[in-house]
């Protein structure tokens, strides 16, 4: 993490080597494991590795392609999503490896989840009621041997996507297509962090909470589909007056106005860029994909058919 100003991509180093496609990437809670899918074996699955490098480990092996690793905060569980039937389904296997587990059925389409500090609930989106992406919650069901989960309940209901629990417990941050939203975990009114014109600005997909909670930090992409790694205060950063007391969650804080989101990480490389919207963050270390150029020379050969 830069200590002022944005540095360049170029001056990253690599994690994982090798021929594949990853999509998404989670960091443990001590930052000592990281967590991706990889088609690198032929299929889509999940693999861990040191974040000091080395041989990944490869944590699921089934048939359904597996993606987007988010870490529990004690570090003992991995969710992720499976494409079953066309459709994604939330998985929860442990960090070590093992049998994964679905969590809910309904509602179908799901995506992005993400842990509560207890490790009872995860929270991610879903546009199955139709093309736009709402967040809800399910929490695990007590007194239950085999941690069965819940019904999944609706959170918001005028979008929301990539939710985020804040360490505290308190907020829930998510992406909408004007900026990044907070709203408490159960529900009511939510409050903006950032707002921004999709028209010319930047959209924003993807959030991380700083471990001590006081910044948000955010991958976006410009008009051109460039894309960059800023942060911002969690209490907010609008630039016109916040919204009125009344609108914000119990205890939280009123918004900077007029201030400007810290720009850390430029992708300013033609050749290597980032179009994925996932990115790993421990307040220290930055994490994202890099997407470069790979080819191969074929030959075949050709015989005449015969008459």
């Amino acid at each position: 993490m830069p200590a002022r100003g944005p540095v360049s991509a170029s001056e990253a180093r690599p994690v994982t080597s090798g021929s594949q496609a990853v999509e998404g990437v989670g960091l443990s809670p001590d930052g000592k494991w990281l967590a991706f899918d990889s088609d690198r074996n032929g299929n889509q699955d999940i693999y861990k590795i040191s974040t000091d490098g080395g041989d990944p480990i490869q944590l699921t092996s089934d048939a359904a392609e597996d993606f987007m690793s988010s870490w529990s905060f004690d570090g003992k569980e991995i969710a992720f999503y499976s494409i079953y039937d066309g459709a994604r389904r939330l998985q929860v296997i442990s960090a070590e490896g093992g049998r994964a587990r679905a969590v809910v059925t309904r509602p179908r389409n799901q995506r992005f989840p993400g842990w509560s500090p207890d490790g009872r609930s995860l929270v991610f989106s879903s546009d199955a009621r139709g093309r736009r992406d709402d967040l809800y919650v399910v929490t695990r069901k007590r007194n239950t041997a085999a941690g069965e989960w819940g019904v999944a309940r609706q959170l918001t209901f005028d979008g929301g996507a990539g939710g985020r629990w804040s360490p505290n417990g308190r907020e829930i941050v998510y992406a909408r297509p004007d900026g990044i939203w907070a709203i408490a975990p159960a529900g009511g009114a939510a409050r903006q962090i950032l707002r921004v014109d999709s028209t010319t600005q930047v959209s924003v997909e993807v959030l991380q909470w700083s471990p001590d909670g006081r910044a948000i930090f955010y991958k976006s992409f410009d008009v051109d589909g460039k894309s960059s790694i800023s942060s911002v205060p969690a209490t907010g950063c609008l630039p016109s007056a916040p919204a009125s007391a009344r609108t914000r969650p119990e205890g939280a804080r009123r918004a900077a106005v007029g201030c400007t989101p810290r720009l850390l990480v430029r992708f300013d490389d033609p050749a290597r860029q980032s179009p994925r919207p996932e990115f790993a963050t421990d307040g220290r270390r930055l994490y994202f994909t890099l997407s470069e150029r790979d080819s191969d020379v074929w030959v075949m050969e050709l015989t005449r058919a015969a008459p």
